[in-house]
């Protein structure tokens, strides 16, 4: 079996799409703006006489697509989609100190045993590239689905089977998860862990 040519690994994981046709799940948006509704958002009136301004805070950056195929295609002709953040796995994003902390995180995420987030392998065919990088769950933005489908119009990367499926399934997994709601059901033995330990213990 011949080994693929070095820089062409993304071709397994990526296809790049330069039309306006229809999402996908797990598509990336290049330099998106989203809208975000503001931490310190005041108490909205119940029965509000007249409609309140509010103020949204815009941020730029690439974005996936974490909304159903199906509810995203082009036979849909308005609707939500959900997206999630999407950002390089460095020492600043991941909260690393060091390289060699950097890449026990990153070991840690692609292994799957951080439930909150999901490695992307780097894309060297669009530009600018792609690097390394993770989408978190808890970093969400809800888009209209025609004003989506209008930042079409330039190059977005396309995600392949079967890394398509691993990645829907582990959104609907962050979706369905069920969480401790405070330290009170399951105490805390040390006061954090390290990527270092996750891998020591899913080694032994």
């Amino acid at each position: 079996m011949t080994a693929p040519e070095p820089g062409t690994y993304w071709q397994h994981w990526y296809t790049i799409v330069e039309d306006s046709r229809g999402l996908r799940q797990g598509d990336i948006l290049r330099n998106l703006t989203v809208a975000l509704l503001p931490g310190d958002l005041a108490d909205l009136p119940q029965q509000p006489t007249a409609t309140p301004t509010i103020r949204l805070d815009l941020a730029l950056g690439d974005w996936i697509v974490l909304s159903a195929s199906c509810d995203v295609d082009e036979r849909k002709a308005d609707g939500q989609v959900l997206l999630a953040h999407v950002l390089p796995t460095t020492e600043k994003t991941l909260g690393a100190s060091g390289a060699k902390d950097l890449k026990e995180k990153q070991e840690v995420i692609r292994r799957g045993w951080d439930p909150t987030r999901f490695l992307l392998a780097p894309c060297l065919g669009i530009t600018p590239e792609l690097p390394l990088s993770f989408t978190q769950y808890r970093t969400q933005a809800l888009m209209p689905l025609a004003y989506l489908r209008r930042q079409c119009a330039t190059p977005r990367i396309r995600m392949k089977p079967p890394f398509r499926e691993k990645f829907a399934v582990w959104a609907g997994a962050a979706l369905a998860r069920v969480g401790i709601e405070d330290a009170e059901n399951i105490p805390p033995f040390v006061s954090s862990i390290y990527a270092a330990h996750i891998l020591r213990a899913g080694e032994t």
